[in-house]
């Protein structure tokens, strides 16, 4: 049942980051959605692996977290900056 779960959360986080990124003209604004699509498509992946006990889970943990960390946060602080003005 968790994998139908998480399986059924990818397929809607496909077409919630379609439907979204039609409506944006603002570069910075794709490049965020971007961002943040690709990280929480890892975290599905990420909680499916560790869920399922299957290889690999604790090392897509690490690249989720470093990705959040490193790529996320300045990107969507740049975002933020871009949006005051």
């Amino acid at each position: 049942m968790l994998t139908v779960g998480i399986a059924l959360a990818i397929v809607f986080l496909i077409y919630w980051f379609i439907n979204s990124y039609k409506d944006i003209t603002n570069s910075k604004e794709k490049t965020a959605l971007v961002t943040l699509f690709i990280l929480l498509f890892l975290a599905a992946i990420t909680s499916l692996f560790k869920i399922q006990h299957w290889p690999f889970g604790g090392v897509l943990l690490m690249a989720q977290v470093a990705l959040t960390v490193l790529v996320f946060i300045p990107v969507y602080l740049i975002y933020l900056s871009s949006e005051r003005d």
